[in-house]
This record gives C-alpha cells, structure tokens and sequence, in this order.
C-alpha cells in the first residue's frame, strides 16, 4: 500500500553507522596489504548491519506478511550509503542473510523511486539481443530460455520486445524504430 511505518532503530544506530562506513573503507585502503584484515572487517560489517539495521526492518516487514523472496528497496544516505546493505548478515551461522530473504535494489531518492513507478509518459519499447553460439566461443545453452522470459516480463505490460538473435544480432542489424516523439 501507500502507507508510510517508522522503524524505530538503537540510539547509538547512526554512531555506528559511521564507525563501519569508516572501518569498511579504510580495510579497503589496505585490501592488498592486508586481505585477511579487510574480509574479518567485511564480515563484521555485514553482521552488525544485519543486527542494527536490517533485522529490525524485516521482522516489521513480516508483519505485512510479504513473501520471502519479494523486492525491499534501499534508500541510504549519510553513512549507510557506503555500506552494502543488501549483502548483510551473519556469515559466520546457519541464520539467512538478506540475500537469502530478498531482493534488494537501491534508490537514490525517495523520488526518483516513486517517479520509477509512475505511469510512463513515454511509449515503452525494448531490444532485446541474444548470441546463443558465437565463433570461437563455447555455445550459449540458456539464451532462448532468457529471451522467453524477457518477451513474458513484456507481455505483463501489453509490449513485445524487438528480438535479435543469432546472425540477426550483428552491429549493422537495425531493428525497426518506434516513431519519434514530436515536442
């Protein structure tokens, strides 16, 4: 729906926000020097993060009894947007991580979302290309089965995609166009 749930987070939530955003980069500064220090960091980042942040948002998510598996989008700013939230968790148990629960994605404004998921102003229209056997390259086995799925993601939205596949999907192939727009 269109409502709106504040979830409240821990009083030292944004202190530490800033001290894995920090810790996180300088671990990546010494990536080369020191790979075993930058994984033990990464590792506690993902576990705090999961603790702080993200299991306090999915325990208020599966009170709207959303399906496992189902889209959550991001909005970090400040500290968080240094953080890779979508991978948090605890690595180091059996518990699930947010990649085993959903699929995250990001936004980079609250706007830029709902403006995403607006009505389209515009005629949507796709080009879809796929390369099951390329000369010198082992085949492609699972093209067409991709290419199926993309014309039924279309279909839901009353649109058939532009498909070129094998010897139709050179540089010099030109796929109908759709009328330009005129201002």
């Amino acid at each position: 729906g269109d409502n709106l749930t504040c979830i409240p987070l821990s009083d030292e939530f944004y202190t530490r926000a800033v001290e894995l955003s920090r810790d996180l980069f300088e671990a990546r500064q010494a990536l080369r020097t020191a790979p075993k220090k930058y994984d033990q960091t990464l590792r506690r980042t993902l576990k705090e993060l999961g603790d702080i942040l993200v299991s306090p948002v999915l325990e208020k998510v599966a009170e709207y009894e959303v399906l496992p598996g189902s889209r959550i989008w991001w909005c970090p700013t400040g500290p968080l947007a240094f953080l890779p939230i979508h991978a948090a968790g605890p690595y180091e148990s059996t518990m699930p991580g947010v990649p085993d629960l959903v699929i995250s994605s990001y936004t980079p404004t609250l706007q830029s979302l709902l403006r995403a998921h607006a009505a389209p102003t515009h005629p949507f229209s796709m080009l879809a290309i796929g390369q099951p056997e390329t000369p010198g390259l082992p085949p492609l086995p699972s093209v067409h089965k991709e290419l199926a799925a993309i014309e039924q993601a279309c279909a839901r939205i009353s649109h058939t995609p532009t498909l070129l596949v094998g010897p139709a999907a050179t540089p010099l192939a030109r796929p109908a166009r759709p009328p330009r727009r005129q201002a």
